[in-house]
Parts: structure tokens; C-alpha cells; sequence
């Protein structure tokens, strides 16, 4: 007897959504039970405290004891507005130095939600952009397909339609991303079943939605400066550590497992994203370099658990590069594979490009160190290079 693959059932053991890919199925949560109203009075005015120097004097203020109320929240919703408590604070208002601590009323809550988590105390992807999205309700059709003309933004640092755009841009190619993911994912059991005509359908299909999620990068400057990004938006995205502006790391007040010695963490980045591990992976590219095989290995850090765990999925098991070497005599196949190949060298050179005119060019072309805490040029520049070397 036959059995058909349920991509679906398969994609659920790792918290992958078909219609919405590594977006949660579930609209994020807004707002949580009552007793939390002050917890989302200080992100509602997060903007106005940062832009009138307030925002850490509100955070000092603010009562261990709400941290007892944690346990009984959805983590997810909690580490938004704890991680962006904690950039902000650190980060501080425009013009004021950093301060190389967390004061234990979002320290200790920050660390406990981060480890029921599975990811480290500090913003990353998975909170600024997955988890930070509403749909628009005059907009939403309940289809549960995201564009950017249904979405908002739940919460940022000194907002504004520059930081909204960027965040929004990229759950956009999140949610474009969802039929790919189920594209390779399928492609793997087109493998085990030697079927060449559906592996190459799939790998098509892929190469199409990784087009698409390029077509929906280059909306970036529409409507997100360059000067605006660089001097508004990215500073709060830094972690800390080397290449940071806190390269001693930062202290975590209260928090008996760190001893009060300062803590080193990446901070927010697209490189926390599971969608081109996920490509990379699923189509048997490996990286040459040892500080890029490094730094993609720590990535997968910050990632959501069930995530991280499809990227390691889709670089198990059967090997589609390889299948494909061994019938390299079927050009309509071998076409695919570079097809699809080719099409994420393009988003990796796209993003690059979008680096030099968003972060080098207006810091003087001084600035090494990216918000993950890379030489992040050199490391752009090498990805995808790396991955045109994989066309065969």
C-alpha cells in the first residue's frame, strides 16, 4: 500500500506553518490578562519615554513582583516586550551612552521566559519580527495570508513608518517564504520515492518563492531610509559583546546563574531568520569558510526551537544535491537544483547590497561590526559567493 506524504502533519512536528511558514499560526498576542495593563502602558509609550529620556526611569521604577505573574503568560508575548524593555533600556534614549546592565524587574523575567524558550536573554528575530505583527482589522480577509498591506506593527523603540516598513518587510517575505518551505519539504520525499519529474516541479516551485521573497526585499527603500534605518532603528538591534558598542557585555542584575559577571549576546538580525538555513540546507550547500560555518551554527541559537530543529531536519536524511549529481544527465532536473540555487545566491546578494547602502555608506564607511556581531561585509559577501559555488 501507498503511502502519501502529509506535508502539513510533517511540517506541524516542527511548528511550521503551511500558510504562514516560521510566522506563528496564531495571530501574536497583543495584550495579555489585566493585571499586565501597566506592562503595556510602558510598551505603548515606549517611543515617547525613549524620545524623552524617561524610559529608564519608568523601567527602574518598575516592580520585581510582576515577575511572579510570568508563568501564567504566553512566553512568546512576554519576550517581545521584556527583550525590547531590555534594548531599550541598555540602548537609552537618542544622544545618551549605553549602560552595561538590566535591572533585575526585566532581567530575571527576561531570563526565565528566554529559557522556557529555548533562546537567549536578548532581542532576536523571532520577537522583533515574527512575533511582532497585527493584522490590520478594516484589511484582514481571514484568509490568513499576510501582505503588506494587512499587517502593522505591535511594538517598536522610537517608531515611525521607516522602523514599521522594516519590520513589516520582512514578515512579508516570511509569509511568502510558507509554500517554499513545503516545496522542499516535499522534495525530500519526491527523493525517497525516485521520482525526478516531481523533484524538479518542486525545486522550480522553490526557486519561484525565493524570487518572490527578493521581489518583496527590494520594497525595503519604498518606504525605509537609509539614514533614517541607520540612525533610528538599528542602534536598539545591537546585542552585546565583540563588535558591539558594549564589547564587555552586559549585566543581568539579579540573576543568580550569571554571578553578576557581564553576559555576551547577538542581538537582532535577518541572519536568526530559518528560511535561507533552511534552503541552504535542503539543497546540500556547504559553507567553506570557518568563521561563516561558525557564525551560522550560533544562529541557530536565537531561533525558535521547532525551527531550529526543521533546519537540522532538512540537512538530514537524504541528500537532494547529491540525487542530483547522480542524474546530472537530466538537464530538466539538474536546471531545478541550479534554478533554485541561483535564485538564493540572489536574495543573499540583494541583502548584501542593501548592507552597503543601509549601514556602510552612511556611517562613513567606517563601521565593521553588524547587529549580530559580525564582520558583517565580509560575512554578507562570502554567503552568498559561497552559495554560487553550489551551481552545478
Amino acid at each position: 500500500m501507498t503511502v502519501t506524504f502529509n506535508v502539513d502533519s510533517y511540517l506541524s512536528r516542527f511548528d511550521v506553518s503551511p500558510m504562514r511558514g516560521f510566522l506563528p499560526e496564531k495571530d501574536p498576542q497583543i495584550l495579555d490578562d489585566s493585571w499586565l495593563n501597566p506592562w503595556d502602558s510602558i510598551a505603548r509609550e515606549m517611543p515617547h519615554l525613549l524620545a524623552a529620556g524617561t524610559f529608564r526611569n519608568w523601567i527602574d521604577q518598575m516592580p520585581l513582583a510582576w515577575f511572579e505573574q510570568i508563568a501564567r503568560s504566553d512566553p512568546e508575548w512576554a519576550m517581545r516586550w521584556l527583550s525590547f524593555f531590555a534594548h531599550g533600556y541598555v540602548w537609552g534614549a537618542p544622544g545618551e551612552k549605553p549602560i552595561a546592565k538590566i535591572p533585575q524587574s526585566v532581567a530575571v523575567p527576561l531570563c526565565y521566559v528566554a529559557k522556557k524558550l529555548g533562546r537567549p536573554p536578548a532581542l532576536s528575530y523571532a520577537s522583533y519580527v515574527l512575533q511582532n505583527w497585527r493584522p490590520l482589522v478594516l484589511s484582514y480577509d481571514r484568509s490568513r495570508y499576510l501582505n503588506l498591506e494587512k499587517i502593522a506593527v505591535i511594538q517598536g523603540f522610537l517608531g515611525g513608518v521607516d522602523e514599521q516598513w522594516f519590520i513589516m518587510v520582512h514578515v512579508a517575505i516570511e509569509q511568502a517564504a510558507a509554500p517554499g518551505l513545503m516545496a522542499l519539504a516535499e522534495a525530500k520525499d519526491a527523493i525517497a520515492h525516485g521520482d525526478d519529474d516531481r523533484l524538479a516541479e518542486l525545486l522550480h516551485s522553490a526557486a519561484a518563492y525565493m524570487h518572490m521573497m527578493a521581489a518583496i526585499l527590494k520594497k525595503m527603500p519604498e518606504r525605509c531610509d537609509p539614514r533614517i534605518y541607520y540612525h533610528r532603528v538599528r542602534p536598539y538591534l545591537y546585542g552585546w559583546g565583540l563588535h558591539t558598542p558594549l564589547p564587555q557585555g552586559v549585566v543581568y542584575e539579579g540573576v543568580d546563574e550569571f554571578s553578576g559577571e557581564p553576559q555576551a549576546f547577538r542581538g537582532e538580525t535577518g541572519a536568526q531568520s530559518s528560511v535561507i538555513p533552511v534552503y541552504v540546507a535542503a539543497l546540500g550547500i556547504q559553507y567553506g569558510e570557518d568563521a561563516l560555518v561558525q557564525h551560522t551554527k550560533d544562529m541557530l541559537r536565537y531561533m525558535p526551537v521547532g525551527h531550529r530543529a526543521f533546519v537540522e531536519e532538512m540537512g538530514g536524511g537524504a541528500s537532494i544535491r547529491k540525487y542530483v549529481l547522480a542524474r546530472r544527465d537530466n538537464q530538466w532536473l539538474l536546471n531545478a537544483y541550479n534554478h533554485c540555487v541561483c535564485n538564493v545566491a540572489r536574495f543573499l546578494e540583494q541583502h548584501y547590497k542593501f548592507a552597503v547602502e543601509y549601514i556602510h555608506k552612511p556611517s562613513g564607511e567606517k563601521e565593521r561590526g553588524g547587529t549580530g556581531g559580525t564582520q558583517y561585509l565580509e560575512y554578507l559577501r562570502s554567503h552568498y559567493k559561497e552559495v554560487e559555488l553550489h551551481i552545478i
